[in-house]
């Protein structure tokens, strides 16, 4: 009879990869103790596997509701999200709104379209690259030296290949 292996071998790559989850939860829990004046007192942990032609999960441009989501990529690409330090002549504040131009209005896909004719250029988080992103609820819970942060506006990557 053929031994069994355990699930998780002790090798290298593997423990840096753990190591890696471990410190960007580390970083984001430090992050939301400095500028939520500890008015965070839990945090919930999601892990989402996101693989083959179903692996995109929020498809068209949103921001979320909650204060802050911290996102980190292991495998394939991660999410996309627009700089909120650039201004796009009111992009922002339309999606942010839900505030469809007219021009748009029987499009189901109108965010995506209103982004690609702003000339817009969306950022991607790189491999193993954390982002906090600032939620509609952010005013909410920070101090008052970092409340004018604008929320992200993001959406998970496209053509994600199993």
């Amino acid at each position: 009879s053929q031994a069994t292996k355990p699930c998780f071998e002790e090798d290298e790559s593997k423990n840096e990869r753990l190591q890696d989850i471990l410190s960007g939860i580390q970083a984001f829990v430090s992050f939301c103790k400095k500028h939520t004046d500890g008015k965070i007192k839990g945090y919930y942990l999601k892990i989402s596997v996101m693989h083959g032609e179903t692996a995109t999960q929020c498809p068209f441009w949103h921001v979320d509701n909650v204060p802050v989501r911290y996102m980190q990529t292991f495998l394939g690409p991660g999410s996309m999200y627009i700089d909120p330090s650039v201004y796009y002549d009111g992009v922002h504040d339309r999606i942010i709104n839900n505030d469809q131009p007219s021009d748009l209005a029987h499009c189901i896909n109108w965010k995506e379209r209103l982004v690609k004719s702003s000339g817009i250029e969306p950022c991607q988080a790189k491999l193993g690259q954390a982002a906090m992103l600032v939620g509609f609820r952010w005013p909410d819970m920070a101090g008052a030296f970092d409340s004018n942060r604008d929320p992200v506006i993001h959406r998970s990557p496209l053509n994600v290949n199993g």
